[in-house]
């Protein structure tokens, strides 16, 4: 699937950027979201199990937004 160099930058852009800074049109990191990431940096297509399985083992857990962070991301 992904090789360890591939798997370390898209660990670095989900650590390091929302989704709309790399002009991708989703608000918040989902697995939608990082799975068109991984095809457009590395050509790779996963099915959205297959991402969430990384996403859980690079020890990215599902969180809620808090309602603070959700009405500033609908201002912009």
């Amino acid at each position: 699937m992904l090789t360890l160099e591939q798997e370390r930058e898209v660990q670095r852009l989900i650590r390091d950027h929302v989704p709309d800074q790399l002009k991708m049109s989703y608000a918040l990191w989902t697995r939608q979201a990082v799975r068109e990431l991984i095809l457009h940096r590395h050509d790779v297509l996963l099915c959205v199990q297959a991402v969430g399985n990384y996403l859980k083992r690079w020890g990215f857990t599902p969180q809620k937004p808090i309602k603070k962070a959700m009405n500033n991301l609908r201002k912009r």
